[in-house]
């Protein structure tokens, strides 16, 4: 009686350690992802601010709610009648601090409006880029 060899081997030893390889390097990046914290974007704060009024050279900003907003991490843009008004966008305080605190108030100086003016404004947090809120009002 004749006997065929039968070939039993269903992979290469190579094929097998060039497989192990590349599973172990996915593995690692997967690992790596997770331990230098690369999946997710910061989130900026949230709150609900809005424009309580505009004279003059004053915007009053107020905090309905959310998170406090500190001034040092926050941009404020101005806008007169759909136009950029970045003259001179400065903080000062309405109920103490430059913080805005959830109810609390700030007056944001702009340049010059005249009653009837719309005034539009937009707070960015500088960490992530993210608009906290925006808003508008007419100017009395």
């Amino acid at each position: 009686m004749k006997y065929i060899k039968k070939n039993e081997e269903a992979v290469s030893p190579v094929i097998g350690v060039i497989l192990m390889v590349v599973i172990t390097v996915i593995i690692a990046a997967i690992l790596a992802v997770f331990a230098f914290g690369m999946g997710a974007p910061d989130k900026g704060p949230s709150a609900g601010i809005r424009s309580v009024s505009a004279t003059g050279t004053t915007l009053t900003l107020e905090n309905g709610g959310g998170d406090k907003i500190l001034a040092t991490n926050t941009n404020i843009f101005t806008y007169k009648n759909g136009a950029a008004d970045l003259d001179n966008v400065q903080l000062s305080t309405v109920d103490g601090a430059l913080d805005l605190a959830p109810g609390g108030r700030v007056d944001v100086t702009i340049g010059s409006v005249t009653a009837g003016d719309t005034v539009e404004f937009r707070v960015v947090d500088i960490k992530s880029g993210q608009t906290i809120s925006g808003g508008k009002v007419i100017a009395t």
